[in-house]
Parts: C-alpha cells; sequence; structure tokens
C-alpha cells in the first residue's frame, strides 16, 4: 500500500511539473538547432519531433535545423527530410529573419 501511495505522489509531481513548464496556450515555440557537418541529422531531429509530439506540443513547435556548415549533399538531404516532417524547417543564417517571421505569422 505504501508503494502506491509513492507511485501516486510522484505521479502528481511529475503532472504538476510538466503543468508549469507548459507555455501558453495559443503561443509558438521555436527550437532552433545549428546541424553541423559529419552529425546524425535526422535521427536527432526525428527523436525531437516525437518527444514534441508525445508532450502535445507538436501542433504549436516549430523546428528550425540551421546550416552551419553541412555539405551540399547533406545540406539537400536535410532539406528532404524537413520537407516530410510537419513544421520542420531548413534554413541558412541569412534566411533566418524571413523564415522567423513567416512562422509566427
Amino acid at each position: 500500500m505504501l508503494v502506491l501511495d509513492l507511485v501516486g505522489i510522484a505521479s502528481l509531481g511529475y503532472l504538476l511539473m510538466l503543468r508549469l513548464l507548459r507555455t501558453q496556450r495559443g503561443a509558438v515555440q521555436i527550437l532552433l538547432l545549428p546541424m553541423h557537418e559529419g552529425e546524425q541529422m535526422q535521427e536527432k531531429l526525428y527523436a525531437l519531433h516525437l518527444r514534441r509530439r508525445l508532450l502535445g506540443e507538436g501542433e504549436r513547435c516549430a523546428i528550425i535545423a540551421l546550416d552551419t556548415g553541412l555539405t551540399e549533399q547533406e545540406r539537400r538531404a536535410l532539406a528532404r527530410f524537413c520537407l516530410s516532417v510537419p513544421r520542420m524547417y531548413c534554413c541558412t543564417a541569412s534566411e533566418l529573419p524571413t523564415l522567423l517571421q513567416t512562422i509566427r505569422k
């Protein structure tokens, strides 16, 4: 019986923590991830996308993969991957301000 009480208290604490860390309703979250040459980009981005969906933030959260030194082949693969996942974008540092304006609208 004590074990069930402890599990209940721990789950209430976890629920409270998630509610406190949650963003305001309707607010857009933007996660900016710099991508370097030779990284496991797709695995990292897809894991982040799944984590956002599991937390219920998938519709309000946009993920931007910022190109900070990718080769041309990696850049094309990243662009194809970002097109296949909703609310995931790929850009360079010069394209970032215009992309942020379009996401916030």
